[in-house]
């Protein structure tokens, strides 16, 4: 009988520990399905799986569903059945409209999905996968949020996957051409930010369907850019990377440097330092693409004399205020996430526009210098530039304020201007619109504020849930209630009077609110894998389903590999185990399983890293045969313990009959 042995590798588990790593499987599934667990009973649901690679219409493929209801739960597609076929149209929509019914009085039931996928040459690929099936009704608990709030993230990405255009961009088509520049970029971006900032960026490749979507974005918006040559500004040389030039993301756009931090914001939330792009028919690390154009944000910072930014780089009337700055603030904060450095002297450069604009009076921060208009997200501006200047450095200067006559501190400011921010969300009820909700949700998450004083009562700004008409809801669920069946988010021109703006946009701000990051923070390690080298001697006797072992044989010692998912890895303190199956033996020994277990992995700047283990010895203890288990008669022997007659001896108790020499008391007697 086989033996199977469980090896705990603590010490890998530590040193995965310290790594925190994050990663992908080296085998991506030829069909991945939509990343969610339950759907809502409700009518027309949409399942949906994608194909990885380039979007394609795939006339002469089919896919076919077919649904497996659990008790209580009752399914409908189009065709009045559970099974829906139909050709590929798209290779990211394999979608199957259902209607998912759950018995009345049932709060859950389960539905198994099962598809298929024939090619041309009459191929079958097949992918299943079980969800649960969930009562469509308001959520009264913090759990019922939250898996309302990933719902709404898989349902609001899927629409902007299938609306992403053919060249990689997001923009609608009825703009003209003079808006369409700033609205492609600034579209983009954003979807690209909500993509990373909800844990879908190229980061994550392992059961992801929207990498593909992630890197054509990444690519529309480095492949229109423009290249600026850089020079020098009041002395100071802004190219950091010595390479003469910086870069412009996007083109034909009228408001680069509004535009310009939302691109660096985006593409760090969704890409990796280290992905090879090709650029002017050189293949280029991402980080050297972004770092020039950090270069352009930092050149048009120093060449303003009022501490902000320009429009663009020809210096058109406008700009230099705090909405323009306000971007360009969490732009600056983002590049952090790469290790990007920003010289503390820009942040001292910023607080000469954030001195002009702040109006101590009231508590609030106007558009620019001589102009009194304030906003809810001006003040978000405001305040996260004021605390971020705070944040650039120890020195008192970058802590102190001259306002006019007036001598303030970083943090009396901003005290004074949360209280009015407090009290103007508050009288606001419901923000209404993306913009507002991202610019304000931002600002509480860099100061790490989790409450808000609203209605008398300190509320979890993000998480509160309404009792009724009249209680005040979190972000989370006004936002909730705003989406579409078909996962957008509708822009409202009444409630934001701004023309280059859309659906794309309003969803993808929508979505960076539901994130609940500013960034989305970068691995610090990506390809993750082990490798294990088995001896020559026990290659032939050694089988793991653990580690993928090759088909080609040979001579000499065997390698097995394995790649580290993320769900072995989410949580820091797991152990991993691995089984190995080793036939019987007729004597314990100590072999050598593993010459080495080799850790191997690409760090944050694209280097490849390994760290080496073992070797690993394993005691085999011999394989018992049914013979020897006659041997515990042996044990019968112990009929000596009737020795422990000697125990007798305890019964020597007649000896406890000297206690009657304590009868001397007497003697006490004598007095």
């Amino acid at each position: 009988m086989k033996r199977i042995r469980e090896l705990r590798l603590a010490c890998l588990g530590t040193v995965l520990h310290i790594l925190g790593c994050c990663l992908y499987a080296a085998d991506t599934p030829k069909i991945i399905f939509a990343p969610r667990d339950s759907v809502y009973a409700t009518d027309n649901v949409q399942l949906w799986a994608v194909l990885p690679g380039p979007r394609q219409q795939l006339q002469d493929w089919q896919y076919r569903w077919e649904l497996t209801p659990g008790e209580g739960v009752a399914v409908s597609t189009p065709a009045g059945t559970a099974v829906y076929a139909d050709f590929i149209d798209d290779s990211r929509n394999l979608c199957c409209p259902t209607d998912v019914v759950l018995e009345e009085g049932r709060h859950s039931g389960a539905l198994d999905l099962r598809l298929q996928v024939t090619n041309a040459e009459g191929q079958v690929i097949t992918q299943e996968k079980t969800l649960r099936v969930l009562a469509d009704s308001p959520p009264r608990t913090s759990a019922e949020l939250e898996e309302r709030r990933q719902d709404a993230i898989c349902r609001g990405l899927h629409w902007l996957m299938l609306v992403q255009t053919a060249d990689g961009c997001w923009c609608p088509f009825l703009l003209d051409e003079s808006q369409r520049g700033q609205h492609r970029t600034s579209s983009t971006a954003c979807a690209l930010w909500a993509f990373g900032n909800c844990g879908y960026g190229l980061s994550r490749q392992q059961h992801n369907p929207f990498v593909d979507v992630v890197l054509e974005g990444i690519e529309f918006l480095l492949r229109e850019s423009d290249i600026v040559h850089l020079t020098p500004v009041a002395g100071r040389d802004c190219d950091r990377n010595g390479n003469g030039i910086a870069r412009v993301l996007g083109r034909h756009n009228t408001f680069e440097n509004y535009t310009q931090p939302m691109a660096i914001a985006g593409i760090i939330a969704a890409g990796l330092p280290n992905c090879a792009i090709t650029r002017e028919g050189q293949r280029r690390l991402l980080r050297d693409e972004i770092n020039d154009a950090c270069d352009y944000t930092l050149w048009q910072l120093y060449m303003s004399s009022s501490g902000s930014w320009a429009y663009n780089v020809t210096g058109i009337e406008g700009g230099n205020d705090l909405s323009t700055a306000g971007w360009n603030y969490l732009g600056m904060d983002a590049m952090a996430a790469w290790d990007i450095p920003v010289e503390a002297e820009a942040f001292l450069r910023c607080q000469m526009l954030l001195e002009e604009v702040y109006r101590p009076a009231a508590g609030r921060f106007g558009y620019r210098f001589l102009d009194d208009n304030m906003s809810l997200s001006l003040d978000a501006s405001g305040i996260f530039g004021v605390y971020v200047v705070a944040q650039a450095a120890s020195s008192p200067e970058y802590q102190s304020y001259q306002i006019r006559e007036l001598s303030v501190s970083a943090g009396e400011i901003i005290t004074r201007a949360l209280a009015v921010f407090n009290k103007t969300i508050s009288d606001y009820g419901n923000l209404d619109c993306g913009y507002f909700y991202w610019l304000v949700a931002k600002t509480l998450q860099k100061l790490q504020i989790r409450h808000l004083h609203v209605n008398g009562q300190w509320l979890d700004w993000r998480r509160h849930l309404a009792c009724d008409d009249q209680d005040w809801a979190g972000f989370w669920q006004q936002i909730l209630s705003l989406q579409e069946p078909c996962g957008k988010w509708v822009f409202v021109w009444d409630k934001f009077r701004y023309s280059v703006y859309s659906d794309e946009l309003e969803t993808a701000l929508m979505l960076l609110t539901l994130s609940d990051q500013l960034v989305n923070p970068m691995p610090p390690v990506a390809n993750v894998a082990l490798k294990a080298t088995v001896p020559e001697k026990h290659v032939e006797i050694l089988h793991s389903e653990d580690f993928s072992r090759p088909d080609t044989a040979g001579q000499g010692p065997l390698t097995l590999y394995r790649a580290l998912s993320e769900d072995e890895l989410v949580d820091a303190d797991a152990t991993l185990w691995f089984r190995f199956t080793l036939p019987e033996c007729s004597q314990d020994e100590l072999i050598t399983l593993q010459n080495d277990l080799t850790l191997t992995y690409v760090d944050r700047w694209g280097r490849d890293q390994s760290r080496q283990y073992g070797p690993l010895l394993v005691l085999r203890q011999k394989t018992t045969q049914n013979e020897e288990t006659e041997e515990p008669e042996e044990p019968e022997e112990p009929e000596e313990p009737e020795e422990p007659e000697e125990p007798e001896e305890p019964e020597e108790p007649p000896v406890p009959e000297d206690p009657p020499v304590p009868e001397d008391p007497p003697v006490p007697e004598d007095p």
